[in-house]
């Protein structure tokens, strides 16, 4: 009978520490809930047990004895834990000093450990008195002390369980969200809140990567944070790192390839101000945090491991209002571009190229996505929103193959906006940096109103770019630059005299030549970093215009001082050139236009290129092509024929192809012939058939564009 009753002693005990155990737990803030702490308490007393049992089982075993007295010293041993019971039943205790409050638990726990210990040790010296006797016994004991030990672990695992599914919620929708002057897609995390996140296609051998900013509105500024994450769906893992936060921007956290499991469909992702103890998260505790302390976080994203020959790093650099024509390495007199002259000695320079439209969006959108504005719908004074249309950017493919991608546009600025974020060119970019970089005159003295800002340089752009693309060494990337300073330029100091000349009246093509050259001398300088880097060699660089000035109209400015633009040669005819590693410098005479881009670069890249885009490979563009662009509302089209340009007004709205307006021919050039001389031509009269048919191929264009839209899903 004494056996039973020892068990009995021995749970009642188990029970005490266990309560104790919660409640010191539930103090410090590692738990919460009942079910939590049902758990805790049943894990320590199936442990507690476990262990006891397992020194009988020595006893038994080092001095097998037939004599009850050393159960019964051990239940008197396990009645010393009822000295806990004031404490677990909240009675409150006078204690003569007031520090002895703090450390009331430990003063309990104490009055229980030091007896219970001392009356261990007379049950073992009890046993080596005792009559001698069969050591099977002790097996008995220590298959009960197994069975406790393992009912201990299955406690501790479904309270691992219980905590994490208490600091768990489902991560909060992303939206865009901007840190400084960088946007990107993220979600709002709570300090000590763990937030799931569901995962797909994130498994390889590349890096994870989140971004994590501060935001704006939370008065508690960190500089470091440290990030938890616990991955799930295959063989369990974690990783805790300490994570640097800049004020005001977003700040890298990176998961290494070799610290994330082979299999995971998701991953719990928490953080907290103060360092998390390992000892806990292996014990399945986690500290109940409740403060109002956010993070922004993005991701995580997967980029590829380097060492992959055929992703090559891709940089696409476009300047609004940049012409051919102008440019010194296109045949023009004045030496505006001889920096990139020099460079085009390694570069494939394409001498017809043409843009798809003569205005920012809709030339952007076919350089990002390969098609023509009448499928992406980026229209003059018309953008669509960015989930209907059907069109897949480049950003998209890159960033869904591993790229780390990026963009600086100079969306917003002096003169407008334009590609700014929420406005489609931002699909597929992890960091997207609208802002451009603007200069505040010095005030005028008597004058109380504030001073308007003028445009900065191009130069703040391009040396955020090459930042980002420094800080990247190793990643595949994709990075986007659009600057905007020659379509709308003014006399500033930093261009110097340039072609201005002293003393004589400025005249806004020796202004627009003053502000090339000295954007022809920044994009040296970023080209000659971007050499400085390592791996830089193979990254593939293509520099291009969205459209070029047309000086012979209204003076050649529009409204806010912006060049003007049109369905002309000299707007629409742009500069094209390709830095592919390996690959020797030439001319090019083929026809292009910048929906070759996104083919050209993919091939490059090592990548498919997906069926029905409306550009081609340059690679294996042949000499006889058309070449379209087209504006407005009534839509105009222009296309460029061997050597003939035509362009002619449909009259038609290009959404649902009714006639608003009167159908007119434009013009109708022989483009060697007005390149050479400028001299006016009667081609129409000359070449009437001729006309018809570019006319009626262009009246062709229109529908099949309309109805290739009609037929295609919208992009999710």
């Amino acid at each position: 009978m004494t056996v039973p009753f020892y068990l009995v002693s021995l749970g009642l005990a188990g029970g005490l520490v266990g309560v104790w155990v919660r409640r010191m737990l539930a103090a410090a803030g590692l738990i919460s809930g009942f079910h939590s702490g049902m758990l805790t308490v049943t894990a320590v007393a199936l442990a507690y047990m476990g262990f006891e049992l397992v020194f009988m089982a020595s006893v038994r075993l080092i001095k097998p004895t037939r004599s009850p007295l050393p159960l019964v010293c051990d239940m008197v041993a396990q009645a010393m834990a009822l000295v806990l019971l004031p404490y677990l039943i909240h009675i409150s205790v006078p204690w003569p000093w007031a520090v002895l409050h703090k450390y009331e638990p430990l003063i309990y726990f104490a009055a229980f450990v030091g007896p219970h210990t001392f009356l261990k040790l007379v049950v073992f010296f009890g046993a080596l008195q005792s009559r001698p006797a069969s050591p099977l016994p002790a097996l008995g004991y220590l298959a009960a002390a197994g069975a406790a030990l393992f009912g201990a672990f299955v406690a501790q695992q479904q309270l691992a369980a219980a905590a994490l599914r208490n600091t768990t919620v489902a991560a909060a929708p992303e939206t865009a969200v901007r840190a400084g002057t960088t946007w990107t897609r993220a979600r709002d995390l709570r300090e000590g809140l763990a937030a799931h996140l569901p995962l797909t296609g994130l498994h390889g051998d590349g890096d994870l990567v989140f971004y994590l900013s501060q935001p704006e509105d939370d008065p508690a500024r960190l500089e470091t944070a440290y990030v938890t994450l616990a991955f799930g769906g295959g063989k369990s893992a974690s990783f805790e790192e300490q994570a640097t936060l800049a004020d005001g921007q977003w700040s890298e956290f990176r998961v290494p390839a070799e610290r994330l499991p082979e299999k995971y469909d998701a991953v719990d992702v928490q953080w907290s101000a103060l360092p998390g103890q390992k000892w806990l998260a292996k014990a399945g505790l986690r500290p109940v945090i409740a403060t109002d302390r956010r993070l922004t976080m993005s991701g995580p994203w997967f980029i590829d491991r380097p060492g992959n020959a055929k992703k090559k790093s891709v940089v696409i650099i476009a300047l609004d209002g940049l012409r051919a024509e102008n440019m010194s390495l296109y045949g023009y007199s004045r030496e505006t571009t001889p920096a990139l002259k020099a460079r085009a000695t390694s570069m494939s320079v394409f001498d017809q190229a043409y843009t798809p439209s003569p205005e920012t969006p809709g030339a952007c959108m076919s350089l990002l996505t390969g098609v023509n504005p009448l499928r992406h719908e980026y229209f003059e004074g018309h953008v669509p929103s960015p989930d209907s249309t059907p069109a897949v950017t480049l950003a998209d493919t890159l960033r869904a193959a591993g790229y780390h991608t990026a963009a600086f546009t100079e969306g917003r600025g002096v003169d407008g906006d334009d590609l700014v974020q929420g406005s489609g060119c931002d699909r597929g970019f992890l960091l997207f940096d609208d802002a451009a970089p603007m200069d505040v005159p010095p005030s005028v003295p008597g004058s109380s109103a504030p001073p308007k800002p003028l445009p900065g340089s191009s130069a703040a752009t391009l040396a955020k770019a090459g930042d980002w693309i420094e800080a990247h060494p190793a990643d595949p990337c994709f990075v986007f630059v659009r600057l905007r300073e020659l379509r709308a330029p003014q006399r500033l100091d930093r261009y110097g005299e340039g072609f201005l000349g002293k003393g004589r009246t400025t005249n806004v093509l020796d202004l627009y030549d003053t502000v090339l050259l000295d954007l022809d001398r920044r994009l040296d300088a970023f080209l000659e970093r971007l050499d400085a880097l390592p791996g830089s060699k193979d990254a593939v660089i293509v520099v291009t215009s969205t459209w070029g000035p047309d000086f012979t109209a209204s003076g050649g400015v529009t409204q806010k001082n912006v060049l003007h633009s049109g369905l002309t040669e000299a707007a629409l005819r742009v500069p094209l050139l390709f830095r592919v590693p390996g690959q020797a410098g030439r001319t090019r005479k083929v026809p292009a236009t910048l929906c070759d881009v996104v083919p050209t670069l993919l091939s490059q890249c090592g990548l498919a290129v997906p069926p029905g885009l409306d550009g081609v490979d340059l690679a294996r563009q042949g000499e006889f092509r058309d070449c379209v662009s087209m504006r407005g509302n009534p839509v105009a089209l222009s296309v460029r024929s061997g050597r003939w340009r035509f362009a002619w007004q449909s009259g038609l709205d290009p959404f649902t192809l009714q006639s608003v307006g009167t159908e007119a021919v434009l013009e109708f050039v022989d483009v060697p012939l007005f390149q050479s001389s400028r001299t006016a031509q009667n081609n129409l009269g000359k070449e009437p058939e001729l006309a018809r048919q570019l006319r009626q191929s262009l009246s062709d264009y229109l529908i099949k564009g309309r109805a290739a839209t009609a037929s295609q899903p919208a992009q999710k």
